[in-house]
């Protein structure tokens, strides 16, 4: 019998958490980059952020770092999935993304210089 309730609760969890997509730094890069580093303002980006297929997922960039302004600064996320808007990140995954993708997030400042990396 526990055999049997063993069996029943790996193969739901197998279903359960087989279609969640994952960004995460364990991946490969994206890109051949130098590591992250913070920079002079503080980023606040998650290790992973999890999607699932047919919920959109969304990074908002002026919640991605403490500033006073973040309309002074330009973001640019690096991912082989989503789209990139003005105000945010977005990407609506379906079952064929399942998987896990490498995300790094950049910041510029006014003079287009690199002054934050997060993956």
């Amino acid at each position: 019998m526990k055999s049997l309730q063993r069996l029943l609760i790996t193969a739901f969890l197998a279903i359960a958490i087989a279609p969640l997509c994952a960004f995460s730094q364990d991946a490969a890069p994206a890109v051949e980059e130098p590591s992250d580093f913070p920079g002079d303002i503080q980023l606040l980006l998650p290790k992973k952020i999890h999607a699932v297929p047919g919920v959109v997922t969304n990074i908002y960039f002026d919640n991605t770092v403490l500033v006073i302004n973040p309309a002074n600064y330009a973001f640019d996320i690096i991912c082989r999935r989503g789209i990139q808007l003005s105000e945010r990140w977005t990407f609506n995954p379906k079952p064929e993304d399942v998987g896990i993708h490498p995300l790094v997030l950049e910041v510029r400042d006014q003079q287009n210089a690199l002054i934050a990396r997060a993956s």
